[in-house]
């Protein structure tokens, strides 16, 4: 098959131990190039001083997801939308604005930035002249509008009500992942709703005629994009023997395979989206970070098999939010 390099947007974690009473959680982001198959780190990048005057010490920093779109990288923290140059390696530019908070995801798509801005229960779009445009991703209209006197980028609005993750276009329209809502919604048409019960989503992936999910619970939801009916449910956590491999998100299809990030365990405010591990989470907690690493998984989607993994046992990642595939010469 073709070369495995992928670029991969998370972070480190810190080494503070982990306390129920402590929930904020600082992590040094990262941008890495790697090579799947000499399960080597190529190329990385990493930042561990936020700028304070736009961020708050209650969130993490790491890099969220993203989308490739030829040599360039566009991805987020939690108040910056990035725009990062491949061959060099390095960023181009950064943008912030006090609607910000918590993002999640950034695609670039026609020309056009939209992005998840997941602190704020809405998806946004930047127009040409730096205007930020966003839309509710509640299908009743009930979520709260933001208030343009706030600077949200410095404030906590957790617990989140709908927590929207990843943004993508089908069929030329705008669709949205709800992590808490556990489905995918058209923003034009609420009415139109893919239903993904099985377990709170992350990323949605199109290609070809199909939209392939993430939940964070492990399973690979695949949808017909023109239907809008389930096609298949895989339960990749299902194939491990022993403790679950951790939360999963982040994913890359090439031809019938699978890339399927998996990163170590984060404690959050809701003990509720850890309710798939065991009844007794808490007990697990020194264990799942000890042995758990972070890890890409390569899923036979047709043979519904692992077929290789990549461990990053050093923990050289510990956060994985996106995996894409980096054609370059």
């Amino acid at each position: 098959m073709s070369n495995e390099i992928f670029i991969v947007t998370g972070g480190k974690r810190n080494k503070n131990p982990f306390s129920m009473k402590v929930l904020s959680e600082c992590y040094k982001a990262g941008i890495y190039e790697i090579d799947f198959s000499k399960k080597k780190i190529t190329r990385q990048y990493l930042e561990d001083k936020p700028d304070y005057e736009i961020y708050t010490k209650s969130y993490s920093f790491s890099f969220r997801s993203g989308s490739i779109c030829n040599d360039d990288l566009y991805t987020c923290t939690h108040s910056e939308i990035i725009h990062f140059n491949l061959s060099g390696f390095k960023v181009i530019d950064r943008f912030s604005h006090p609607l910000f908070n918590d993002l999640h995801h950034v695609n670039r798509i026609k020309g056009k930035i939209f992005f998840a801005d997941t602190g704020i229960d809405h998806v946004g779009e930047i127009e040409a002249d730096d205007k930020v445009v966003i839309k509710t991703v509640s299908d009743n209209q009930l979520t709260e509008k933001p208030h343009l006197e706030i600077d949200y980028r410095k404030i906590s609005t957790k617990p989140h009500q709908i927590h929207p993750n990843h943004v993508s276009f089908i069929n030329e329209k705008m669709w949205v992942t709800r992590f808490n809502k556990k489905d995918a919604i058209c923003l034009d048409n609420p009415s139109k709703r893919m239903d993904i019960s099985c377990g709170k989503p992350h990323d949605g992936l199109v290609k070809d005629n199909n939209v392939y999910f993430t939940t964070v619970n492990g399973m690979i939801v695949v949808f017909d994009s023109r239907s809008l009916k389930c096609l298949s449910c895989h339960n990749i956590t299902s194939l491990y023997s022993g403790l679950h491999p951790g939360w999963c998100r982040g994913l890359e299809i090439v031809g019938n395979y699978a890339y399927i990030g998996f990163s170590t365990f984060r404690w959050t405010m809701s003990i509720n989206n850890l309710k798939f591990l065991a009844k007794n989470v808490i007990s697990l907690g020194n264990k799942i970070d000890k042995d758990l690493p972070a890890r890409i998984v390569k899923y036979d989607m047709r043979r519904q098999i692992i077929v290789d993994e990549m461990n990053f046992a050093d923990r050289e990642i510990d956060l994985i939010f996106s995996i894409l595939k980096y054609e370059h010469d």
